[in-house]
C-alpha cells in the first residue's frame, strides 16, 4: 500500500479485508504507552477536542422512515439526530 489512496480504493480495501479476514500489517509493532490510557488530563483534552471538531454520529441508515431519531450521549453532550 505505497502512497495514495482514493476513497473508492479506501473502500474496496476494507471490503476485500473483510471478505478475506485479514488486515494490513505495519513493519514495526506499535507500543502505545500505558499513561496514555490512564492519564485524566489527556481524557479531559481528548473529551474537548470531540467537542469541537465533526465526529460520525449514527449512520443515515439508522433514520430509514420518517419519525425515525436516535439519541445518545456523545463526548458528555446529549444529541438527538431526526
Amino acid at each position: 500500500m505505497a502512497g495514495f489512496m482514493d476513497d473508492s480504493e479506501v473502500i474496496q480495501r476494507v471490503l476485500d479485508h473483510a471478505d478475506a479476514k485479514t488486515t494490513d500489517l505495519g513493519d514495526t509493532i506499535w507500543r502505545e504507552p500505558v499513561e496514555n490510557y490512564r492519564s485524566e488530563r489527556r481524557f479531559a483534552e481528548e473529551m474537548e477536542m470531540f467537542k469541537r471538531l465533526p465526529l460520525v454520529y449514527c449512520p443515515s441508515a439508522a433514520l430509514p422512515d420518517i419519525g425515525s431519531f436516535v439519541a445518545r450521549t456523545l463526548a458528555g453532550v446529549a444529541l438527538l439526530a431526526v
